[in-house]
């Protein structure tokens, strides 16, 4: 369980469960989901005494939203830094990866459907 800075200045208590892509933030009573971050969207953590900071990209899934998770103590905030850290560029490496595979599987696409061969191929399928 941590403490969540919602609006109004108010710390709210929730759970939170970080994967391999996101952040989750659940309400207490029922874990129903209350807030989610992309860790591909994260731009920057901050330690601030028992407090992190994370703070989302602008146009993304949280509109640039910052995030502050307060914790009991200091050495927790400070493991929690180090983590989360150490998480979003994970993240922010596998997400460039993905977009890698992607681009070189759309340009290997258009080669071949530019290439001589299958234009002639789908042109003796028209006639």
């Amino acid at each position: 369980l941590i403490d969540k800075m919602c609006g109004a200045e108010q710390f709210k208590e929730r759970r939170f469960i970080a994967t391999r892509y996101d952040m989750i933030f659940a309400k207490t009573d029922g874990g129903v989901i209350a807030d989610a971050i992309p860790l591909r969207e994260v731009t920057n953590v901050f330690l601030e005494d028992d407090c992190v900071r994370v703070c989302t990209q602008m146009g993304g899934y949280n509109s640039g939203r910052p995030y502050i998770i307060r914790l009991e103590s200091t050495e927790e905030a400070a493991r929690m830094f180090k983590v989360l850290s150490g998480m979003v560029r994970w993240a922010v490496a596998d997400s460039k990866k993905r977009q890698k595979f992607i681009l070189r599987f759309q340009n290997a696409t258009r080669d071949a459907y530019t290439s001589s061969l299958s234009q002639t191929l789908v042109a003796l399928l028209i006639v």
